[in-house]
């Protein structure tokens, strides 16, 4: 299979030799190979290409796996506040002074402090049984809960690590397949177009149905012709000879 390209006869031939020498046909020959299609705009657009049914399918993109979510870091209940202890009785400050100024007995300011104070003492004593020893019991079970809160996030964090390696290997494989059909699809359609473009020579077009506007300095057609292969190499020696001729040759004839 091939597109088929007419020939052209020995009229048009001449006739292209002389357009091409004097400026007003443009070949893909004179084009950079990655700019054809911008020159020639039907080539971008597809009209060049082969029947979409001698194309093969193109490969569709791998389907991949959404990756896992890492584990949500465990929210630990604060530490329970240490107790605060009993204030012991204020020092009799106000009575000690008179006491030192020997105004008042002592022993009429000194018993009733070392009472309070003793019984402060006592007070101090329940407390550090009691509140002391519940707090320890909530921090042994606020120690518990974080422990157990952080082994629960360890274990789900491995276990998202081993689901995380399974995923990414599946869609590595899956690219890797992907990647192998699409080389096989482009291997095959290089030798469809190699096949379907085996007779043509060039594109070209006249510089009369250029756009207004160009790219790079060269001038965009919206329509073109294909020359055969055959027809090429005998335009491109032609038009090379032509241009030998009104190079070398002289125009006034030796007068």
């Amino acid at each position: 299979m091939g597109r088929n390209i007419p020939r052209m006869d020995r009229d048009g031939l001449r006739k292209l030799v002389l357009d091409i020498a004097d400026g007003t046909v443009l070949t893909s020959a004179q084009v950079p190979e990655s700019m054809v299609g911008t020159v020639f705009l039907p080539v971008a657009m597809g009209a060049l290409s082969p029947p979409e049914d001698a194309s093969p399918p193109k490969p569709a993109d791998p389907e991949l796996e959404p990756e896992p979510a890492a584990p949500t870091a465990p929210t630990l209940p604060d530490e329970p506040a240490e107790p605060i202890p009993p204030d012991p009785p204020p020092y009799p400050t106000e009575d000690m002074e008179l006491v030192r100024w020997g105004r008042l007995l002592e022993a009429d300011v000194l018993p009733p402090y070392q009472e309070a104070l003793a019984a402060h003492e006592a007070e101090l004593a329940e407390w550090r049984r009691t509140a002391m020893a519940a707090h320890g019991a909530a921090l042994a079970g606020w120690n518990r809960t974080v422990a157990s809160a952080r082994a629960a996030h360890a274990e789900a964090t491995a276990a998202h690590a081993e689901a995380l390696a399974a995923v990414r290997a599946r869609n590595s494989e899956a690219r890797r397949r992907f990647d192998e059909a699409l080389s096989r699809w482009e291997s095959e359609r290089k030798a469809l177009y190699a096949e379907w473009y085996a007779d043509l020579g060039v594109i070209y077009a006249e510089m009369k149905d250029a756009l207004p506007r160009g790219i790079n300095g060269y001038p965009m057609f919206i329509k073109c012709g294909l020359l055969h292969r055959e027809d090429w190499d005998t335009v491109r020696v032609a038009v090379d000879r032509e241009w030998d001729r009104r190079r070398n040759g002289d125009i006034l004839g030796g007068v």
